[in-house]
């Protein structure tokens, strides 16, 4: 029997995918991998520095087939499912800006969100059906009851509302709001006066007034329920000094960011929201959500996460309801994630089974690992050699050009997406989704090593 490929799971956002991508770790684990886990930027920028094996990406985006070009002379298979996919305007713009031929060209499989997105980037890129699998994603199977625990004791507790912010673009972390638009059109390399980009531009504009007006709404709910507590949930890429100011102005509000966003679907009573992905993850959880739509069901608002949640189009009625919010109750929750199921499984492939990591896994392990060559280690040279000197510029640049604020920004931002893990944390997680067998240690670079432990 040839040996097992090493798989790589690389994290870029913590709160968002660290826990669902280390379950289906632990699951590859049992089924006798060894796989490493960790911070994504240090493997994208240098690769040459990490073992090969089979990279476990989180989108197919034209920005990345640069890097697929690179990893694959280096002797990497690549397979990738989009954390964005779970929320889209429409099938098509999402087929049109967030994946592209060159990079369904380099990996080994695409694995949709459901069976419309698979049919739209079809229809987009003919010629790579046999790579699309609606496979969901793993983020929904750990909210799955065995894997989110039971209801904290909220006897002694206020009633507590979550409210969720998603206004990244237009709330940046450190650079304009401006900056920010235009990075958008220069991510997709998208014209600004074609057709889509002027779409683009409308979601934006309209993002804005969604921004503003959400703000607006959570200063309302604060003043019209002293008694509630109020957690604002900050989008991980947003400037969250926004929001902890907003907070800081009332008694019964926090800001708070740490942990994931499902670290909350247990100890609140309900979610508010904006056309916001966390509403179909507490959904699934049986979270109750409420979604504010001042601008009515408007062609840039997501539908899906949407489709779960109560909906109100004025501040009033959503006000006006809050009053009527229950403790979460176990009937409540299961009612709930009933419902959320039902409602999702024809967008979302099995929604309504812990499948989406079995589904991954089944397809990595029909991959044909090919034995070293010297090509792999002449490729991995010259990115060796590439890289320092590039790396050694753009330092130099950045002293001169860009000074130390700026730096520390940059690295600012980059902490608040990943600020870090511990082995001790792979560890709880693993025991808490089932996984007994397997044996930790770290490596370099913020990265782990995850073994089969041996008997």
């Amino acid at each position: 029997m040839s040996k097992k490929p090493l798989l790589l799971f690389p994290i870029e956002i913590k709160a968002r995918e660290f826990s669902a991508r280390l379950f289906l770790a632990g699951l590859a684990v049992k089924a006798g991998y060894t796989v490493m886990i960790g911070r994504s930027k240090p493997l994208h920028r240098t690769l040459f520095k990490f073992p090969r094996g089979i990279l476990v990406e989180n989108d197919a985006t034209p920005r990345s087939a640069q890097f697929f070009k690179k990893a694959q002379k280096m002797g990497y298979k690549i397979v990738a499912w989009d954390e964005e996919s779970l929320v889209t305007l429409t099938d098509a713009i999402y087929a049109q800006l967030r994946v592209c031929p060159e990079t369904l060209d380099l990996i080994e499989y695409f694995f949709c969100r459901g069976e419309g997105d698979k049919k739209a980037v079809d229809h987009a890129y003919p010629g790579h059906s046999e790579k699309l699998i609606a496979a969901g994603n793993p983020r929904l199977d750990i909210l799955q009851p065995q894997w989110t625990g039971e209801i904290e004791d909220n006897k002694n507790r206020p009633i507590t509302l979550l409210i969720n912010s998603r206004f990244s673009i237009v709330n940046p972390y450190y650079i304009s709001r401006e900056k920010a638009f235009e990075n958008v059109f220069k991510k997709f390399g998208i014209a600004r006066d074609s057709d889509t980009g002027q779409h683009i531009d409308g979601w934006l504009s309209h993002a804005h007034k969604m921004f503003i007006a959400f703000a607006e709404l959570t200063e309302k709910i604060a003043k019209a329920y002293p008694h509630y507590r109020i957690i604002i949930r900050p989008h991980p890429s947003e400037n969250h000094g926004f929001w902890g100011n907003l907070a800081a102005k009332y008694d019964n509000c926090e800001c708070l960011y740490e942990g994931a966003a499902s670290d909350w679907f247990l100890r609140a009573d309900c979610l508010i929201h904006n056309s916001c992905t966390t509403a179909i993850e507490a959904g699934l959880s049986g979270l109750p959500s409420y979604v504010y739509l001042p601008a009515g069901d408007n062609l840039y608002d997501a539908a899906l996460p949407n489709s779960v949640s109560h909906k109100h189009y004025d501040s009033e009625s959503l006000i006006s309801a809050l009053a009527n919010v229950q403790k979460l109750s176990q009937p409540i929750r299961e009612d709930y994630s009933l419902r959320t199921r039902g409602a999702l499984k024809e967008h979302i492939s099995n929604v309504e089974k812990v499948g989406s990591s079995a589904v991954i896994l089944n397809h990595i392990q029909k991959i044909d690992w090919q034995k070293s060559r010297a090509s792999y280690y002449i490729w991995r040279l010259y990115d060796a050699f590439r890289t320092t000197l590039s790396h050694t510029k753009n330092r130099l640049i950045d002293a001169v050009k860009k000074g130390k604020k700026l730096q520390e920004a940059r690295k600012g931002y980059a902490n608040q997406k990943y600020p870090g893990v511990t082995e001790q944390e792979i560890e709880n997680l693993l025991r808490k989704f089932g996984y007994d067998d397997f044996a930790i240690h770290e490596s370099k670079h913020e990265w782990f090593v995850i073994t089969p432990k041996q008997h």
